[in-house]
């Protein structure tokens, strides 16, 4: 789901600033918190019933619920690629003989910060330990009186918040299509995968080195042969260790 909440985001940046002139770093802001509110009533309504449930059946509810949604877009908005010109984010930068594009820096300063806040809010907070504890092991955060009910359900709304804002900054740089978030889930994956299940720290590094070979094979080799490196890459790992780079597994399933 997360790949629709992203292509969501997309659109709702896109119509904001088509329609109103609302600048597309703005409508970040908007798409978080709308996607934000989908996110708790698609839990409160339909995820909430396979609570418990084997994984494969989350997985393939998830699945259905991702190609409804690709569908309604659809209907309401066609298959047609669309994407978002800005003059002032399309200006080239200059740093040190290597042109970037402006887009690109202003993007990177709000990720980065919302990726520091949420990892504290994750490490100190009390509502991100009981995150921990519920995802580390469950039975024993039940036993301390965590709501895992609550808990799964703020984690689905802050989850597709972050996917809004995602969708919200890709736009500008790449266009999108509501069949798009096939690709994007498979982006997630292989990040989350690599970087190992329950390390922000990970994911981070797992990103960094997985765009850093998709920039630099694909610009010397080819786009193609670069996609097929991030997955050996993700197939190595998980062979050498399961968990990921960072991983740490859960007490519940070790």
């Amino acid at each position: 789901m997360q790949g629709i909440f992203v292509i969501l985001g997309s659109y709702m940046s896109y119509w904001l600033y088509t329609l109103y002139g609302v600048d597309p770093l703005i409508t970040a802001g908007i798409s978080m918190v709308v996607l934000f509110a989908l996110g708790v009533f698609i839990h409160k309504i339909v995820l909430h019933r396979v609570s418990g449930a084997p994984l494969m059946t989350s997985f393939l509810l998830t699945y259905a619920l991702a190609i409804l949604f690709e569908n309604i877009i659809a209907l309401a908005w066609g298959y047609d690629t669309r994407t978002i010109f800005v003059n002032y984010l399309r200006t080239p930068i200059n740093i040190g003989g290597v042109s970037f594009s402006f887009a690109r820096i202003v993007i990177l300063i709000p990720a980065v910060i919302v990726t520091a806040l949420f990892f504290v809010f994750l490490k100190y907070s009390w509502t991100g330990k009981a995150w921990r504890a519920v995802s580390e092991s469950r039975e024993d955060a039940l036993l301390v009186g965590v709501n895992e009910n609550r808990i799964h359900m703020m984690a689905y709304g802050v989850s597709a918040a972050m996917s809004g804002m995602a969708g919200a900054f890709l736009c500008i740089l790449f266009a999108f299509s509501p069949g798009q978030h096939f690709v994007w889930t498979s982006i997630m994956l292989i990040v989350v995968t690599f970087g190992g299940l329950g390390s922000i720290i990970g994911t981070v590094i797992a990103a960094f080195i997985l765009s850093s070979t998709e920039i630099w094979v694909g610009f010397f080799i080819s786009p193609l042969t670069a996609s097929l490196l991030c997955f050996l890459f993700l197939i190595v790992v998980l062979l050498i260790r399961p968990r990921g780079l960072l991983g740490k597994g859960n007490r519940d399933g070790d």
